[in-house]
């Protein structure tokens, strides 16, 4: 179809089951529009449900063993070593990072790029560094700050205080002048300070003491966007940007700093293609949080201050570029439902352990509000878009509640199969978000270990040739074992209601192809829904003495990731346009089938090594 021009909306963690709901009590009239004069189905993601993995299968077509994106947090290949998963790094002279790609599959946008037409990807997942094509990219998730996490909030404070995912920086009581010094930590451990002065119901924030020009905040104000600079010790000068909020005054003094983000302007880690993108957005439409780490670890009303931010700014984005480029393709992207998700569901599911009556009667439509929020932007999308162009709508994966936590490592250690130290060091990953060491946390003894697990992908063996200390021989032996743990882990009961939680377990080889299979897990136990991994075990931590089957720790009250079986996890898709049949449902249709589909409409012939299918059913 000569001139065909497709927009893709992508809605991070649209459940097909909220969704077929919400359509049903005519709740989202513009996605009920789209389904009338198109096709709409279950969207069916890869395992795990991991956004960026999931993403970077519907942008290729291909299995994780394919396009080498495998979880946020992987095994370094002949190590136990963890790093992020979603790219490749090295150190400059200077002691910088240089990002590089670890994806090894050609996209969509580049396969279209290389025939001429233009392309415009916004804030997708797992974009990050941004690849170069015939067009603009704005990278996703995967962004990091400059202290090299994918986001680290800050809070200054005069009361003790326990958060997990946040840094707590202990305030002073102010001296004569009033002022309170703290400081800001940027790249490769450089810091410049930081002066707050507390004034009755308010607090003044400078960068400089006693400066006459400091912001001035009352309880619940965001800060405008600051800059500062900060000098390494190679003597570079790197630029960063942040937000402050003040939370409490007075005695209780607290503020919340955002993560230290890539300054637009010559950015450390350039987020944008071209890199003068991000320049030109900030001096267009402002700064606005790059780094798609919510703060989900702080009070609800921040938490949701936050998110329709984070909302309203991608929309600014998408219309500036909208009514500037010529494109071919235009894909944008928001987290919304997906961050609703993981926080509100206490409020929204009465079944949940951690519901609370009196707080769902101002938090329990949250989530149907995020929808509706999607709804209404489709609708502007609707309306501004030209009727020969393909619409399609679609997310990663669904939702569902998290009742309890699995710890994993330490079903492993009870089984025998992972063995610990008495004492040492407990390896304490950085980088994805801040996890500090357990109560009970103990070293991994690696010479006597046969199985252990980090990471939402699965099961790891100690294996001969490959693992340093390896326990098991390729082979029989390895064949043995796996079976063995398999068989265990499906029998798994949760003690207090007699409910297996394990749903089944899947090989390797029964999920995954291509020349990088062999650096996935071994093997991986899908969770019954309801259930989720420790947030502990997820980074590999062993708990020793925790019980298997436990309370979910955090503020998360939903998730996606499990692992759990893809076909309980369905996201959704629409999809209407010149050449697309109208009016009908689909039962299914893969996450690897989107990019075949999509190029064939675009009659653009389908490379013959993507895994998924053209889903020729939904074409008039």
């Amino acid at each position: 179809m000569k001139g065909a021009k497709l927009f893709i909306f992508a809605v991070d963690g649209a459940d097909s089951i909220l969704m077929s709901d919400l359509l049903s009590r005519n709740k989202l009239p513009n996605f009920k529009k789209l389904a009338q004069n198109g096709i709409y189905g279950r969207l069916i993601p890869t395992i795990p449900e991991v956004s960026p993995l999931v993403w970077t299968s519907f942008a290729t077509g291909k299995n994780p063993g394919r396009h080498r994106i495998m979880d946020m947090l992987i095994k370094k290949p002949k190590s136990y070593s963890k790093k992020i998963g979603l790219y490749d790094r090295k150190v400059n002279e200077d002691g910088t990072t240089v990002y590089t790609k670890r994806r090894a599959a050609k996209t969509l946008w580049e396969i279209l790029s290389e025939k001429g037409k233009k392309c415009a990807i916004l804030h997708l997942p797992g974009t990050f560094p941004p690849d170069e094509i015939n067009g603009v990219m704005v990278s996703g998730m995967g962004i990091p700050d400059l202290r090299e996490t994918f986001g680290l909030t800050t809070l200054y404070t005069t009361k003790k205080t326990e958060l997990r995912a946040v840094e707590i920086k202990m305030l002073s009581s102010s001296g004569p002048d009033r002022w309170i010094e703290s400081e800001i930590e940027g790249p490769l451990g450089a810091k410049i300070p930081v002066f707050f002065c507390p004034s009755g119901e308010g607090v003044a924030i400078s960068l400089k003491k006693n400066d006459s020009e400091a912001i001035r905040l009352s309880v619940g104000d965001w800060s405008e966007w600051m800059m500062a600079n900060f000098k390494i010790p190679s003597g570079h000068i790197i630029g960063g940007v942040f937000q402050f909020k003040l939370l409490e005054a007075g005695d209780n003094l607290t503020i919340l700093r955002t993560p230290v983000q890539p300054s637009p302007y010559d950015p450390v880690t350039p987020y944008t293609f071209p890199r003068e993108l991000s320049a030109e957005i900030a001096e267009n439409l402002g700064h606005y949080k790059i780094l798609d780490r919510t703060e989900d670890d702080i009070d609800n009303d921040t938490f949701l201050e936050d998110v329709w931010d984070r909302f309203e700014s991608k929309m600014r984005i998408t219309r500036y570029f909208l009514e500037k480029l010529d494109w071919s393709l235009f894909l944008t992207y928001v987290h919304t439902v997906d961050n609703v998700h993981h926080v509100m569901w206490r409020y929204f599911d009465p079944e949940h352990p951690k519901y609370d009556s009196s707080l769902a009667k101002k938090y329990g439509s949250v989530i149907e509000e995020a929808y509706q929020k999607a709804d209404k932007q489709l609708g502007e999308f609707l309306d501004i878009l030209d009727k020969n162009i393909t619409i399609v709508v679609l997310s990663d994966h669904g939702g569902s509640g998290i009742y309890k936590g699995v710890h994993l490592n330490t079903w492993l250690h009870r089984e025998g199969y992972l063995k610990t130290l008495p004492a040492g060091e407990v390896e304490i990953f950085k980088g994805v978000h801040r996890v500090p060491r357990a109560k009970g946390s103990m070293p991994i003894d690696w010479k006597n270990t046969r199985a252990f697990s980090y990471g939402f992908t699965g099961i790891y063996l100690n294996i001969k040739g490959r693992e340093p200390f390896g326990l098991i021989a390729p082979g029989r032996e390895y064949f043995k074992i796996r079976k063995e743990i398999a068989d265990k882990l499906v029998e798994l009961e949760d003690p207090e209601n007699g409910q297996r939680v394990y749903k089944k377990v899947i090989f390797r080889e029964q999920m995954w192809s291509g020349p990088f299979v062999n650096e996935l897990p071994d093997f991986v136990p899908l969770l019954k829904k309801g259930y989720a991994l420790a947030r502990e075990d997820l980074y590999g931590q062993v708990l020793v003495n925790a019980p298997i089957v436990d309370d979910f720790k955090g503020r998360w009250t939903a998730h996606h990731a499990g692992p759990y079986d893809p076909e309980d996890m369905a996201g959704i898709f629409f999809i209407k346009g010149p050449r697309v049949r109208k009016g009908e449902t689909i039962q299914r249709i893969r996450m690897i089938d989107i990019a075949p589909t999509l190029l064939h409409l675009m009659d653009i012939q389908v490379p013959s090594d993507m895994d998924g299918n053209v889903c020729y059913e939904i074409f008039a």
